[in-house]
């Protein structure tokens, strides 16, 4: 099995931002930052009403809506930006 950063480097990408807490890297600072504030040792916040899914980041969630519940996108969108 491959870290990510020999995947990387096998793929000729270079991750110039580690957390310093769990490692993991990334090309772009707010990439971190986002890491850093919602998912690095933390449990999902954010869990679907509609099946057991659970999702570490907003934006993950509404993707997870759009996809797989179609017919209540209107409803979490509506709610998920106010």
């Amino acid at each position: 099995m491959f870290t990510l950063e020999q995947i990387n480097a096998m793929m000729g990408q270079q991750c110039l931002f580690a957390c310093k807490e769990c490692g993991r890297s990334y090309k772009r600072k707010s990439s971190l930052y986002n890491h850093m504030r919602w998912e690095c040792g933390k449990e999902p916040q954010f869990k679907c009403s509609y099946c057991p899914y659970k999702g570490k980041q907003k934006i993950h969630f509404i993707m997870h809506v759009m996809a797989k519940h179609k017919e209540h996108k209107a409803e979490v969108l509506n709610t998920a930006y106010k």
